[in-house]
């Protein structure tokens, strides 16, 4: 019998790589790379000249910091003013 794949989501130490992390995030690499460029993208590591990581306990811990629990926090954590 085979044993069940491993799902990226289960591994909490793992390095992803922008694709994989734009994919757990929910959206392209081109949009994660404008949030790495802006600065408000979550945090992440240059292995080298050309090559990014993001860990995978910092995406969840950046995905919690910006969670609301309505549209007023929502406008608040995008700085926007009414």
């Amino acid at each position: 019998m085979r044993p069940a794949p491993v799902k990226v989501c289960d591994l909490p130490d793992r390095l992803l790589s922008v694709e994989d992390a734009a994919e757990f995030l929910g959206v392209t690499p081109r949009q994660l790379r404008q949030m790495r460029r802006r600065g408000d993208g979550p945090p992440y590591a240059r292995l080298g000249h050309k090559s990014i990581g993001y860990a995978l306990a910092a995406l969840r811990k950046w995905i919690s910091s910006r969670t609301v629990g309505n549209t007023a926090e929502a406008r608040e954590l995008a700085g926007v003013t009414l």
